[in-house]
């Protein structure tokens, strides 16, 4: 019972940390992207 909620607790974990990153680097993205965005808009 132990173990499998200790092996719960990691895997939510990990899929945490990984969305995480997943948005930080999406987020890091759009803003270096920010400037072509917005010419892309006003043509």
């Amino acid at each position: 019972m132990m173990k499998k909620f200790l092996w719960t607790a990691l895997g939510l974990a990990l899929v945490a940390g990984g969305t995480a990153c997943y948005f930080a680097n999406k987020m890091e993205l759009f803003k270096d992207d920010a400037d072509a965005y917005k010419k892309f808009e006003s043509r």
